[in-house]
């Protein structure tokens, strides 16, 4: 990230360059959250896993609620080559944080100095052998390819067929929607899954969605009431994320031994990045041929298929245990 801005100032940023940059960074993210969500079962006893995922959504939500806004500011004040030279000095920041963290790691039972493409194997076997962690892993990569296509429409949907003002929609989006309902969701996860156990949790955080996205598809033109249906909607999509998250991450962290946790999460991760990056293709062709409204129609179908593969398999009922 350092390199974007010390390239710019020097006047030899193009746009390959920026390209390898965001490569690096998002090839680097795949290693830090796949250890971040690793390490989570060293640092809490099994049974709080849950809380401790909520508590990291919770702040994950305000951090991106606030971060777009921040930064749109400090874009407009400092030049965006100085706002990313203060993103990559956040970063720094954040790892000297994170060797203040006294943990003893657990060790793995895995071969040592074992190959890439054999460890990215057994994740891959793994996860899609399972009993439940196969039906979670296809339901999510389903959710993914939904929610990415719908949000790519989204934008499009208020800004030019509701005819919202950009920043009527961002406030509404950052503030109103997504932050708060995120921030409830997460508050009430660590709940739901001690009463209901965290496979049904997780089903009923999968089927709030598609029935936050029906309010989206049924706003009305008129924009005091569009704004508002929106906001409702959006906030029951984000409560939706902030209570099926914690649930999903912990059952995971939970069920999976040590030795496996590193692989399942990158295996999880990057197949879900990847539905995404199918997702917004889709949502950008069907909004081309069929229009933004009967988009979210179909995507709002794909995310009941989602619902469905989690409804028909022992994951709905599952619980993780607590040794």
């Amino acid at each position: 990230m350092l390199a974007v801005p010390l390239l710019a100032l020097t006047g030899h940023l193009t746009l390959p360059l920026l390209a390898v940059a965001l490569f690096a960074v998002g090839v680097l993210s795949v290693f830090s959250a796949a250890a971040e969500q690793s390490i989570i079962p060293d640092l809490v006893p099994r049974p709080l896993l849950v809380t401790a995922n909520a508590r990291f959504g919770q702040s994950g939500t305000v951090a991106q609620t606030s971060g777009p806004a921040v930064g749109g500011a400090l874009v407009s004040w400092i030049s965006a080559p100085a706002t990313l030279l203060i993103a990559a000095l956040s970063h720094l920041a954040a790892a000297l944080l994170m060797t203040t963290v006294q943990v003893q790691e657990r060790r793995t039972d895995g071969p040592a100095g074992s190959r890439v493409l054999r460890s990215i194997g057994q994740g891959l076997a793994f996860v899609y052998r399972h009993r439940t962690l196969a039906p979670l892993g296809i339901s999510t990569h389903i959710w993914f390819i939904a929610n990415s296509a719908a949000m790519t429409v989204f934008a499009l949907y208020a800004l030019r067929e509701l005819g919202l003002s950009p920043v009527l929609y961002g406030v509404m989006l950052a503030c109103v929607g997504v932050g708060v309902g995120g921030l409830l969701g997460a508050f009430c996860a660590p709940a739901a899954v001690r009463r209901l156990g965290e496979g049904r949790t997780i089903l009923i955080g999968k089927t709030i969605t598609p029935l936050a996205w029906i309010g989206v598809a049924l706003v009305p033109h008129a924009e005091p009431w569009a704004v508002v249906c929106l906001a409702g909607a959006k906030m029951l999509y984000g409560f939706s994320i902030g209570f099926e998250d914690p649930a999903e991450l912990g059952y995971r962290q939970a069920v999976t031994a040590p030795s496996m946790l590193g692989r399942l999460n990158a295996t999880m991760r990057s197949a879900n990045r990847t539905m995404a990056v199918v997702g917004s293709l889709l949502g950008g062709v069907l909004a081309g041929l069929l229009g933004y409204r009967v988009t979210i129609w179909w995507m709002i179908l794909i995310f009941a298929v989602a619902v469905v593969v989690v409804l028909a398999t022992p994951l709905r009922t599952a619980r993780a245990p607590q040794d």
